[in-house]
């Protein structure tokens, strides 16, 4: 047996940050329901992180109004990354049919490393048998 060449771990800040500058920040989807495509960008940590705190309202209670507006607000985009609604823009973009936002939030989801595991965890919802983040039951 040849012994694998195990990669080397990164390490070093710059090249960490160039790694992950490689992601591909934009993806052009097809949406059935529109019969055409639409570009999904990437978001940052950051950008990831705000939306998440936009569900919770402080209280404890979720706020899932809109849900699937303000994350396609925040993904939707030109070719180039730009985005093409503002968080103004999400009353707008949840106005307009379901079936269409439900697919391209699919993809949203997709695109963004949000599994449906997550978008439970933040409208409050946790798997049967388990209580809290603990695993254990």
């Amino acid at each position: 047996h040849t012994p694998r060449e195990t990669p080397m771990p990164l390490t070093d800040k710059t090249a960490l940050l160039e790694a992950a500058g490689r992601i591909n920040a934009v993806e052009t989807v097809r949406i059935e329901a529109l019969g055409d495509d639409i570009c999904l960008r990437v978001m940052t940590g950051a950008e990831r992180d705000a939306f998440e705190a936009s569900v919770d309202d402080g209280s404890g209670k979720r706020n899932l109004a809109n849900l699937r507006a303000r994350l396609l607000a925040r993904t939707l985009c030109d070719e180039e990354g730009g985005r093409i609604f503002g968080d103004g823009d999400v009353a707008q973009l949840g106005a307009t049919p379901a079936p269409w936002l439900v697919e391209a939030f699919e993809h949203a989801q997709r695109v963004n490393g949000l599994s449906e595991k997550d978008v439970d965890e933040m409208a409050g919802y946790s798997p049967a048998g388990q209580s809290d983040g603990s695993g254990s039951g």
